[in-house]
């Protein structure tokens, strides 16, 4: 992994006003998955990566992220590819 230094790398500045903005949409996309369930929970990790590493927000816990994770890199290294959508700007 390479370590990026051009003028688009993240400052850690930056990194401060994205956690901010993470710990504000957090709710709101809670809600919205919830509402889409019908009241049901829907567990999800909304996760940052800035080339050198990555951080983000879950509503459930860092072990259960790390399993759920474990097993999307498990199903991208055999057949079985999970649902990834991109929207890239």
């Amino acid at each position: 992994m390479t370590r990026r230094s051009d003028e688009t790398a993240l400052t850690p500045a930056d990194l401060r006003r994205i956690d901010t903005v993470l710990q504000q949409i957090v709710l709101t996309i809670d809600n919205e998955l919830r509402a889409a369930a019908r009241g049901k929970t829907v567990r999800f990790n909304l996760m940052v990566w800035n080339g050198n590493q990555a951080f983000g927000i879950a509503n459930f816990s860092h072990g259960e992220v790390r399993r759920a994770m474990l097993e999307i890199i498990e199903r991208w290294h055999g057949t079985g590819l999970p649902p990834l959508t991109s929207y890239i700007a």
